[in-house]
């Protein structure tokens, strides 16, 4: 069970309201960026940008177009467990939170279902 499905549950027994607000989505995914490390291979691929945390490739940007590809488990999920956010929903949380931060405009946040590199580092 997730944390904020225990959190609504706890909630709705004592009769609480809860209000999930902008800036606890937006923390959390500053959260899960700040831990990453930006790593590059122009020879091997010269068009992509990776983000790493540990061993575990969470992001690639592919320069040429733009597209942002969110590893699936450890960003894109985190939103649709946590938060019960839709995809659209989150497409718009990463956009933003990356062009209003990290001043990379214009990006487009896509689910790689598939671990990137094969989930391993180069």
């Amino acid at each position: 069970m997730s944390r904020r499905l225990q959190i609504e549950q706890t909630a709705e027994l004592l009769g609480v309201k809860l209000s999930i607000k902008r800036c606890d989505i937006e923390r959390e995914f500053m959260d899960i960026f700040n831990k990453l490390v930006i790593k590059y291979d122009k020879k091997q691929y010269p068009d992509s940008i990776f983000f790493f945390n540990d061993d575990i490739c969470y992001m690639e940007l592919y320069t040429k177009t733009n597209d942002l590809y969110c590893h699936y488990k450890h960003i894109w999920s985190v939103f649709e467990r946590e938060y019960s956010m839709e995809y659209d929903d989150i497409q718009a949380i990463i956009k933003s939170q990356v062009e209003q931060h990290f001043k990379m405009k214009p990006i487009t946040p896509k689910i790689d279902c598939v671990s990137l590199l094969g989930g391993a580092a180069f």
